[in-house]
């Protein structure tokens, strides 16, 4: 065969013109030998396939102290998108909250990241905690949302994410204890609104969040009753019970929990008293799936219940002083060329690359979403490619919103995107304005004036 020229792939230091000779045999000057350099390559996180490109947007503000942007990496195996967004947990204007569908723990429809967004007025919000699918829609996990206790968390588990009443956030265990005192008897108190620990002869205290629980996995006794204070006034004890109806307040036990319960009666006040630690007053906290990143390290989280292979995930790091917020959507199950997936420690290698100090992972595959507001626009929009191809409903979220009240002054004014307008004499074109104050948020509606004035006229906002 006559001599053919091909191009040396890029694991050469240098890119070399090499001829082929012969059959099968390659000629090459040994001046020129491979070398497994990829220092010219992109930086490839922890366990992922080696990274050879990466794109990324320029960083957009959502609000003032939070800013979002894509990010593509071409790896060998593949490509993967995702959407990083950075949150200052320092600037007065950021709050966190988290979100329970429909505010309701137990609602098999659930409810779109989008549309808990909305309703909520938040700027920007990903998706939660594992949750019961197709059945009760209710959270694996514990659930605090403006200092209120929705579901106590999950007993010895790490993947927490409380935000502490001094705005700063932390991962790891809290536990709930409780006790409720009948005269000189007492009881432990297992959880707030955990209707599975009946089953194991636990008391669950209900409260009215809970919602219509459907039926009951045994027999339970449930007493009912109103707040007095500290205290839990008896107004009825029914035993057998299979469900729990919507609204109400009282304690629910099975097993010694059940006699404990079946023996105290109408017009008891029972002293309840309760505590999490060793964050005592959490102002928000939401579980996932597990922890991902310790002490800037990779870990192995003994207490976790990551998925298994790669999947769309969704998750967030913070740094070491909890005062800075990585949240991330990692796209999946759209083929190599588009997002192929990531496994838990991908993720974790992606946000210690970041600088996350600790981390964990939320609930991923079809719920993994990211919601934002986008400059110019009123509310949040879809930012991530979902893997349904459309918002899953899901048990709550992580939110992000601006602590301002009323909008500011124009700071900042954008007309068409930036860039000219061009057209010709007698015709009407879209051209979109809007004005941010110095927040980042929506200024007042901005008023255009055309100079020379007659050149035109700018109207209907």
């Amino acid at each position: 065969m006559s001599p053919a020229l091909i191009c040396w792939k890029k694991t050469l230091q240098l890119t070399l013109t090499v001829a082929i000779v012969g059959a099968g045999t390659l000629a090459v000057s040994t001046a020129h030998a491979a070398t497994d350099d990829t220092s010219w390559l992109p930086a490839t996180p922890s366990a992922w396939n080696l990274v050879v490109d990466r794109a990324t947007t320029p960083a957009t503000t959502v609000t003032r102290g939070v800013t979002e942007r894509s990010e593509t990496l071409d790896t060998v195996s593949g490509r993967q998108h995702t959407q990083v967004m950075n949150v200052d947990l320092t600037d007065p204007n950021v709050r966190l909250g988290v979100v329970e569908a429909g505010d309701t723990l137990t609602n098999p429809t659930d409810e779109t990241v989008g549309s808990m967004a909305t309703r909520t007025h938040a700027i920007a919000g990903i998706n939660g905690d594992y949750f019961e699918i197709h059945a009760s829609g209710r959270p694996l996990g514990g659930v605090v949302t403006g200092g209120q206790l929705l579901k106590s968390p999950r007993p010895n588990y790490n993947a927490q994410l409380t935000v502490r009443a001094d705005g700063s956030m932390v991962i790891g265990p809290e536990t709930y204890t409780g006790t409720v005192t009948d005269g000189p008897a007492s009881a432990p108190l297992a959880s707030v609104n955990v209707v599975n620990d009946v089953a194991t002869g636990g008391i669950t205290r209900v409260t009215p969040v809970l919602g219509a629980t459907g039926q009951l996995a045994s027999p339970a006794v449930l007493v009912t009753g109103h707040l007095a204070g500290r205290a839990l006034v008896v107004d009825a004890v029914q035993s057998g019970v299979t469900s729990v109806p919507a609204g109400t307040t009282g304690l629910l036990g099975g097993g010694a929990g059940g006699q404990w319960l079946a023996a105290v009666r109408v017009g008891d006040p029972l002293v309840i008293s309760e505590r999490i630690s060793p964050d005592s007053q959490p102002r928000e906290l939401l579980s996932g799936a597990t922890m991902l990143v310790r002490g800037g390290a990779v870990y192995h989280d003994p207490t976790g219940t990551p998925p298994s292979g790669v999947n769309p995930e969704t998750a967030v790091g913070l740094s070491k002083d909890g005062r800075h917020a990585i949240i991330v959507t990692l796209d999946g199950r759209f083929g190599e060329t588009t997002a192929v997936g990531v496994s838990p420690a991908q993720v974790a290698g992606h946000l210690i690359q970041r600088g996350a100090y600790s981390a964990l992972l939320l609930d991923g595959g079809g719920s993994t979403e990211m919601v934002a507001r986008q400059p110019g626009a009123a509310g949040v929009s879809v930012v991530n490619s979902p893997s349904d191809g459309v918002e899953r409903p899901v048990a709550n979220g992580l939110f992000l919103y601006s602590t301002e009240t009323a909008p500011g002054p124009a700071s900042s004014l954008v007309i068409n995107g930036g860039a000219p307008v061009t057209t010709v004499p007698g015709a009407t074109v879209p051209v979109p304005v809007y004005a941010t104050d110095a927040n980042g948020n929506p200024a007042a509606a901005p008023g255009v004036i055309v100079r020379p004035v007659g050149l035109a006229v700018w109207a209907n906002g």
